[in-house]
């Protein structure tokens, strides 16, 4: 079955194609050692690149682990420490309004209490003035003394004063 008719390459090309193959081989011949250098230098850059990242990446994550496992213990202890001084504060400024309110009661019963001591210099004067003119005219006189109302002397009322450790127990 063998078909005659068709050749079978030559092993050795004729000697006057050695010539123009030659020339189109130095035609298709690419130097590539100039773009093998530039990739090469380009995946070094980027391996670089790449190890930079993940020296950050184990960076983050190392800061992470002492933020989550001893900072943020820290900060939750802080916080239920400032809690407790947040309750003392609100304490105080139930005590403050306390202290307020007494003082307020104080101011009162003086402004009362000053009234009163002025009516009463006024009739010591009255009764100064009326027993030296008794010693001079000898004269009977009625007495100019008059006690005060009832209103007046009856109106003191003892203001409670507080204690701090009734706002501050644990103290």
């Amino acid at each position: 079955m063998e078909n005659s008719n068709v050749e079978t390459p030559k092993a050795n090309p004729a000697p006057e194609f050695e010539p123009l193959a030659s020339q189109i081989s130095e035609l298709v011949t690419v130097d590539s050692t100039a773009e093998e250098k530039k990739l090469n230098d380009e995946i070094d850059l980027m391996l670089h690149k790449i190890s930079e990242f993940m020296e950050i990446l184990e960076m983050i994550r190392s800061d992470t682990n002492m933020c989550v496992n001893s900072t943020l213990p820290l900060i939750t202890e802080k916080s239920r420490a400032l809690e407790q001084t947040f309750d003392r504060i609100d304490k105080l400024e139930v005590m403050m309004s306390h202290i307020d309110q007494t003082l307020t009661k104080l101011e009162q019963q003086v402004k009362g209490a000053e009234a009163n001591f002025s009516t009463f210099s006024t009739l010591k004067k009255k009764m100064l003035g009326a027993l030296s003119s008794i010693g001079r005219s000898h004269q009977d006189t009625s007495p100019v003394y008059q006690r005060p109302a009832e209103g007046n002397a009856s109106n003191y009322e003892k203001v409670e004063i507080f204690s701090t450790s009734d706002f501050f127990p644990d103290s």
